[in-house]
């Protein structure tokens, strides 16, 4: 699993500006940054090198934060990598909520996914060969 890390911001002009700051201040190293725009309210989703001291230093700073554990995995970097994953879990009933993608580490496109299911999805993927990654592998 990997540990995703999310912000309620206002969204307004500088609010990611100011979740950054507060991670780069904490010597946090931010791998993935998704921003969802939903009206007055922006959810800033994150993956980081030290989750737990990244909600330390957000709530210090007085946002509103929370975590969630998500899927890794990597595919190959080629056409049909995503789209062979993506057909797997389809075809065994399981409904990706969302997904973004991480800075590369070297080894193709690294994904990380949240499902309704996440052992069930784990089980797929591993049984499939797709090599997956945890957050102690987020360094």
């Amino acid at each position: 699993m990997v540990k995703q890390v999310y912000v309620h911001v206002s969204n307004k002009p500088g609010r990611v500006y100011a979740v950054m700051q507060t991670l780069s201040d904490a010597n946090v190293n931010a791998r993935s940054l998704f921003v969802a725009d939903t009206g007055d309210v922006g959810i800033i989703r994150l993956i980081v090198d030290a989750p737990e001291k990244a909600v330390a230093a957000l709530k210090s700073a007085n946002f509103k934060v929370n975590t969630s554990d998500l899927i890794g995995f990597t595919v190959p970097d080629e056409p049909g990598g995503l789209c062979n994953v993506m057909h797997l879990l389809g075809e065994n009933g399981v409904n990706i909520k969302y997904s973004y993608s991480l800075m590369n580490r070297g080894q193709g496109a690294d994904i990380v996914i949240r499902v309704e299911d996440n052992d069930k999805a784990i089980d797929i993927l591993t049984a499939a060969g797709v090599k997956m990654f945890t957050q102690k592998d987020i360094v």
